[in-house]
């Protein structure tokens, strides 16, 4: 837990209430989760013989978002996989700096930080409203971007293998 001292949110029955609001009750189904594995860059990532990859290792800490950083860590792990059989080593002592200096760990640890003070002081009103206000100018000069929409091929069977023929 992040913030030992705060009061657990009934977060099942939360959403039971949502369900129930939009028509959709849980028909006497327990509803129940798991609180995912954040990222922290003092958290384990290995021990001899093993590598932790993917939500094991630790996901997005902001968002929760797990499929990009796991491809990444496959990445990590199958390079220090392969080392570990041209060493002989398989203690894995650098996977930890591996994944620490890698792309991957700084955009992390970025959001690690981000997320930390975040929760930390989302029960101040006075960083809950520069925040809103920080959306709202990012919206305002951030536009999202046009969809790109890309032509059919002309054969059904060919795959799309370059940007060429996308249109704003």
């Amino acid at each position: 837990r992040l913030m030992a001292g705060r009061r657990r949110a009934d977060l099942p029955g939360i959403l039971g209430t949502s369900l129930a609001a939009h028509g959709r009750p849980s028909d006497g189904q327990a509803i129940a989760g798991h609180p995912i594995h954040w990222f922290s860059p003092g958290g384990s990532f290995s021990r001899p013989r093993l590598l932790l990859v993917g939500d094991a290792a630790g996901a997005d800490p902001l968002f929760g978002e797990g499929i990009a950083p796991a491809l990444a860590y496959g990445k990590l792990a199958a390079q220090a996989a392969q080392d570990a059989f041209a060493r002989g080593d398989f203690s894995f002592r650098d996977y930890r700096r591996r994944i620490l200096t890698s792309e991957l760990g700084q955009y992390l640890l970025i959001r690690w930080l981000i997320a930390w003070a975040s929760y930390r002081l989302s029960d101040k009103r006075w960083f809950m409203e520069t925040m809103w206000t920080l959306g709202k100018i990012a919206t305002a000069v951030f536009a999202p971007p046009p969809p790109i929409r890309q032509a059919a091929p002309a054969d059904p069977g060919e795959a799309f293998t370059s940007p060429e023929g996308c249109q704003e």
